[in-house]
């Protein structure tokens, strides 16, 4: 082989390998994202499912991308640098749905859900119906809060505390444990 030869092949290689996306459930998952200047690794992706008459019912695709990769639910809950949260909705899922879905969890994962209200609320208000393929992404920021984006769409919620509780909601003993592994990295 030439040595030009040799070196376009590398070029090539080189190049590729800086913008590879991984495939999961014939859906195309970035290895990297940048949140604020920073560029995040995608350390885990895990499918939520719903269980309807004892048929799992695959709802979205879930991906979490951290500054450093982690196996550790515990090192994602005290991240001092944001963890971003994909759900790219494998199902159309109408809002009521919805709502019901993240009160069930919110409420397994927190007895009191009084001091998280008004968050609550403001987060229940950027949900809307969703369709296959339509994405609904959350920033944590543990020191201040969660940016929501649904389908364009962007609210911050200012309540550090609340933005804790919400990101435990996937890393407790009550979440769906499949969906945690996978974003934790730890399913094949």
């Amino acid at each position: 082989m030439s040595l030009k030869k040799a070196l376009l092949i590398l070029t090539v290689f080189l190049l590729t390998t800086n913008v590879f996306a991984m495939q999961f459930l014939e859906r195309e998952i970035p290895d990297k994202i940048v949140v604020d200047g920073k560029e995040l690794a995608l350390n885990g992706v895990g499918v939520r499912t719903v269980s309807v008459a004892f048929i799992d019912i695959k709802v979205y695709l879930g991906s979490l991308y951290l500054e450093k990769k982690t196996t550790n639910h515990q090192d994602v809950l005290a991240a001092t640098t944001p963890v971003y949260l994909g759900m790219k909705y494998l199902r159309e899922v109408d809002r009521d749905k919805l709502v019901d879905g993240w009160q069930k969890a919110f409420k397994a994962t927190h007895k009191d859900v009084k001091p998280y209200q008004a968050s609550l609320d403001k987060f229940f208000s950027t949900m809307e119906a969703m369709k296959e393929n339509d994405e609904s992404n959350l920033t944590f920021y543990l020191d201040r809060g969660v940016k929501v984006a649904t389908k364009g769409k962007e609210v911050f919620i200012e309540d550090k505390g609340f933005a804790k509780a919400l990101l435990s909601v996937w890393f407790n003993k009550k979440s769906d444990q499949k969906l945690q592994a996978g974003l934790l990295g730890k399913s094949k």
